[in-house]
């Protein structure tokens, strides 16, 4: 399950489906159950959705539900490259030849796509579908050996997010064998689209949470924020420390464990740099906090494919984005930006291993 290193810690009712309670939820504080929100769990877009409110919201909750999983349901009709008749499959189809209509929220997903690529100077790129499918990623067929640098090569012709035209309701990608991609910011569009349209049902305490891309409205009991565990990179039972999230605020996780390939016994993550065509080494995971999903799942690639030092100046573009850095070496480390702190309290066997980002 793709980016699931966010636990929420539920005050909660257990959610339906162990395989997610086993990978991203956990009760706490039993004694207070009469204030514990109540939540709801299924399977979408190839991972897990989920909604909590809080207890005194709970006779909302199956409207609520219901309007997230038709919310969710026409996102994927409309993005997924594994429909073939989705909007996306289609201009990934005709790159090359026509351009294709697409509707209003594809655009404007293409747009915030190609507003973060070139914010992070195109180390987040929507046009890497074909180095996804080289790497044996997203349909692409299984790797004996690593690709040569000259076929790399010949596949990183065809990528670059300057060759996504769109105007009036069309979009068009300019060399034939292209293709859109949008794994990297397609769940934090989603979960802003649910949360949007849950403003209508007027919930004012909830958490979305789309394959462990978070955001939070309200708060989960009278004086409770929505608090959300972070998994250890290096131990998926047990987490580093806690979130606690402001009204509004959202998290995202990009992680080398959590798909991959293995080729002649090695791991190659699915995180792949758009400059070079090689999946990215030497991180463990990146945590971005933010004021919208999209902003933190989006976010997140630049500083995983450049690391600490190199993202810095990505991040003065972002101030609102705050981070948690886990190289993948031993003993663990963990860097928190200065923002970060404020949110993050870690577990008490990490205390020792937080870091300043600024100390990298």
């Amino acid at each position: 399950m793709e980016n699931g290193s966010l636990r929420h810690l539920s005050y909660g009712r257990s959610v339906a489906g162990g395989l997610f309670l086993c990978f991203l939820l956990f009760g706490v504080n039993a004694c207070i159950r009469s204030r514990q929100p109540a939540s709801k769990t299924w399977t979408c877009m190839g991972t897990y959705a989920s909604l909590s409110v809080s207890a005194k919201e709970e006779t909302a909750l199956d409207t609520a539900v219901a309007l997230t999983e038709a919310t969710l349901r026409d996102l994927d009709n409309r993005l997924s490259i594994f429909n073939p008749d989705s909007e996306i499959s289609r201009l990934n189809q005709s790159a090359g030849k026509a351009p294709v209509q697409i509707s209003r929220q594809t655009e404007e997903m293409l747009r915030l796509s190609r507003r973060y690529s070139e914010a992070s100077d195109g180390t987040f790129d929507p046009t890497v579908a074909p180095l996804m499918q080289l790497w044996g990623f997203n349909k692409g067929p299984p790797l004996s050996a690593v690709p040569d640098r000259a076929t790399i090569g010949t596949v990183l012709e065809r990528v670059g997010y300057h060759h996504l035209s769109l105007s009036n309701g069309m979009a068009f990608l300019d060399r034939e064998g292209m293709g859109i991609d949008l794994g990297g910011i397609g769940k934090g569009y989603a979960v802003d689209a649910c949360y949007e349209a849950l403003a209508t049902n007027q919930v004012q305490n909830l958490m979305v949470n789309l394959g462990g891309h978070i955001r939070c409205r309200g708060s989960a009991a009278p004086g409770r924020p929505w608090s959300i565990g972070i998994r250890d990179p290096f131990n998926r039972d047990r987490i580093i420390g806690t979130l606690h999230l402001d009204d509004g605020m959202a998290v995202a996780t990009s992680g080398n464990y959590e798909k991959f390939v293995m080729i002649e016994g090695k791991r190659y993550t699915h995180i792949v740099d758009p400059r070079t065509g090689w999946p990215v080494e030497r991180v463990a995971s990146v945590t971005v906090i933010a004021d919208t999903a999209i902003e933190a799942d989006a976010m997140s690639k630049p500083v995983f494919v450049l690391g600490l030092k190199e993202s810095q100046h990505i991040l003065t573009r972002m101030p609102n984005c705050h981070i948690i850095f886990i190289p993948d070496e031993q003993p663990t480390r963990i860097y928190l930006s200065p923002g970060a702190r404020k949110y993050f309290t870690a577990a008490p066997a990490f205390n020792g291993t937080i870091l300043d980002v600024a100390a990298e």
